[in-house]
C-alpha cells in the first residue's frame, strides 16, 4: 500500500468501514510507515481538525451537484417556454 492510498482510506478506517482485508493492508503498511502512523495520531488526536479537512475534500463533488441543479433548471425552463409557445401558438 502507498501512502496517498492510505490517506484516502484513513477517515474510513478511522470509523471501521473498511473490510477486513483492507483494515490488514492498512496495518501492515502502518508498521513499516512512522509517515503514515504520524498522519493516523493526528487524526485520532484532533478529529475536529480532521472532519474539516474531510469536509473541505468534499466541497468540489458539492460544486458539481450545484452545476448540475442549475442546468436541470435551465432545461426544465427553457422546456417550459417551448411548451408554452406550442400552447399559444396552437389554432383550434
Amino acid at each position: 500500500m502507498e501512502c496517498e492510498e492510505f490517506k484516502e482510506l484513513a477517515s474510513s478506517y478511522v470509523n471501521h468501514q473498511l473490510p477486513q482485508e483492507k483494515i490488514q493492508e492498512i496495518e501492515e503498511h502502518l508498521c513499516i510507515c512512522e509517515s503514515c502512523r504520524s498522519y493516523l495520531g493526528e487524526i485520532l488526536d484532533s478529529p475536529k481538525e480532521f472532519a474539516t479537512e474531510v469536509l473541505e475534500e468534499k466541497k468540489p463533488s458539492e460544486e458539481k451537484n450545484k452545476i448540475f441543479i442549475y442546468a436541470i433548471l435551465v432545461i426544465a425552463f427553457l422546456l417550459s417556454i417551448f411548451l408554452l409557445y406550442l400552447l399559444l401558438s396552437y389554432k383550434y
